[in-house]
């Protein structure tokens, strides 16, 4: 694993490793490093981007054999959604127009491996970065509606002000931004 790798490279690293869905805040929450999808909001934390995924409507081939496939948005009002957090709506670019179509899912969770379980599983739709659905064979996971995707979501490594940066923390934002430059080419 890449942790594996780093923890090799600095033998006298020591992380806590804290996954979590929600929104950390550094200062708030006392962790050296956060990973957050999104555009920054807080302009006082040091904010490193790592990189941008798109955004993609996923679906098992077991679903869209038993459900169709979906040929544009609006078609979701008749497809089971499976949704993360908060979200009402997904958005996407219809010709030069961004819409956004508003979504009932039946089902809620609160990780993307959850999501992407559930999603393999035959149990819905999932709106979700590339990056976070990870790998997957052409038999697990389809996309659909590409033509419609809307955004690319940024991916940041944010950390509370400190001058100067302890050395963890600098060891930790290097190792990601290198980690993340070595995984696009």
């Amino acid at each position: 694993s890449h942790v594996a790798a780093l923890l090799e490279q600095h033998p006298r690293l020591s992380l806590d490793l804290v996954l979590s869905e929600g929104e950390l805040d550094p200062m708030r929450d006392g962790v050296d490093v956060a990973l957050s999808w999104g555009r920054p909001t807080d302009s006082a934390l040091i904010q490193r981007k790592l990189t941008s995924s798109k955004v993609r409507v996923f679906a098992s081939p077991a679903y869209l054999a038993r459900r169709g496939v979906p040929k544009s948005p609006s078609a979701l009002s008749t497809h089971d959604c499976l949704g993360s957090g908060q979200e009402r709506g997904w958005t996407f670019r219809e010709g030069t127009r961004v819409v956004t179509v508003p979504v009932v899912s039946r089902l809620q969770c609160d990780t993307s491996d959850a999501v992407k379980a559930l999603t393999m599983a035959g149990l819905g739709l999932a709106r979700a970065p590339e990056l976070v659905m990870g790998a997957f064979r052409p038999n697990e996971l389809v996309t659909v509606l590409d033509d419609y995707v809307a955004e690319e979501r940024p991916l940041f490594a944010r950390c509370a002000p400190a001058q100067p940066l302890s050395a963890r923390v600098r060891v930790v934002l290097d190792w990601l931004v290198a980690s993340f430059s070595s995984s696009r080419g």
